[in-house]
C-alpha cells in the first residue's frame, strides 16, 4: 500500500491519502483494509479519505467501530473476522456508490 501513496494531508482529525491508481482490481477491499488499519494505528484519526484519479473512499471511526462491535479493534486479529469486516465495509461503500452515482463512497454521518 505504501508504494501507492502520493501524498498525505491532515485536516483536524481527518487524514486524506492521495494514491496512484492501484493495479489491484479489488480496490475497494484494499481501501477498506487500509482505512481500518489507519484507524487502528492512530486513535486520534476520526475520518479516513482515500483518493485516486476520480475515485474516493471515505469512512469514519464511528462506522468502523460499529462494524467491530462489541470487541473493538482486537477482533481484527481473528483472520476470519478481519475478512468479514473488510467485506462489510466494502459492501457499505458499494451501496453508497450506487446511491450517489460515481461521486464518492461515504459512511453514514461522514460529510462530503
Amino acid at each position: 500500500m505504501t508504494t501507492l501513496v502520493e501524498s498525505i494531508s491532515f485536516n483536524g482529525t481527518e487524514i486524506t491519502l492521495t494514491l496512484r491508481p492501484p493495479n489491484n482490481s479489488d480496490w475497494q477491499a484494499l481501501a477498506a483494509a487500509a482505512s481500518i488499519r489507519i484507524l487502528e494505528s492512530y486513535p486520534a484519526i476520526q475520518r479516513v479519505v482515500l483518493k485516486w484519479g476520480s475515485g474516493v473512499f471515505r469512512t469514519s471511526r464511528s462506522h468502523v467501530e460499529q462494524l467491530l462491535h462489541p470487541d473493538g479493534f482486537a477482533v481484527i486479529a481473528n483472520r476470519a473476522r478481519w475478512q468479514e469486516i473488510v467485506n462489510r465495509l466494502v459492501l457499505h461503500a458499494a451501496n453508497n456508490q450506487g446511491n450517489q452515482g460515481n461521486r464518492s463512497n461515504r459512511s453514514p454521518g461522514t460529510p462530503s
